[in-house]
């Protein structure tokens, strides 16, 4: 590109021409799919969750009204109480060194397959979820799982405290 003046590209031209280069070159690279050698490797293994504790006892309601106690107590606000299949999710905002964020849990208890009117075990599952840049809803975060045990303290306590009411059981 020639100036009037005749010299080649006028300074102004070649300030943009540097910042459109520099923008480009600053932007992150992402390639598609089909061009990724493999996806990240996950942290976890895929495995069955282990029960928090197993406990002697046919009725699950008061095990599950205790625990919905127990959220309650610690701040968590019950978003689903399924109690024909015997389920509890919860949520509650929360801070931490990294800002705010969601805890949420769900915690739900299964019969023992080889005695289901005599033993029930119970699942704890916790996720942190925070606004990730450029992300519209808060997504799940990695977390370290001394962190997700403190973050679930109190429950677990009322869980492993939990005495059964002494009943009959068929």
């Amino acid at each position: 590109m020639v100036h009037k003046n005749g010299h080649g590209v006028s300074g102004m031209a070649r300030v943009l021409i540097f910042c459109a280069a520099f923008v480009c070159l600053s932007l992150p690279f992402r390639s598609s799919h089909a061009q990724a050698i493999a996806r990240p490797r996950h942290p976890d293994p895929l495995s069955r969750p282990v029960p928090l504790t197993t406990l002697r006892t046919c009725d699950p309601l008061p095990l599950l009204r205790a625990i919905q106690t127990a959220l309650q107590a610690d701040s968590f606000t019950i978003t689903r109480y399924d109690e024909p299949h015997f389920v509890i999710e919860a949520e509650k905002t929360a801070r931490d060194d990294w800002g705010p964020g969601v805890d949420r849990v769900i915690f739900w208890v299964e019969r023992d397959v080889a005695q289901p009117m005599q033993a029930l075990s119970t699942y704890l599952i916790y996720g942190r979820f925070e606004k990730v840049l450029g992300e519209s809803s808060p997504s799940r975060v990695l977390v370290a799982h001394d962190y997700e045990v403190q973050r679930t303290r109190r429950v677990r306590e009322s869980l492993v405290n939990y005495k059964p009411p002494t009943q009959a059981c068929p």
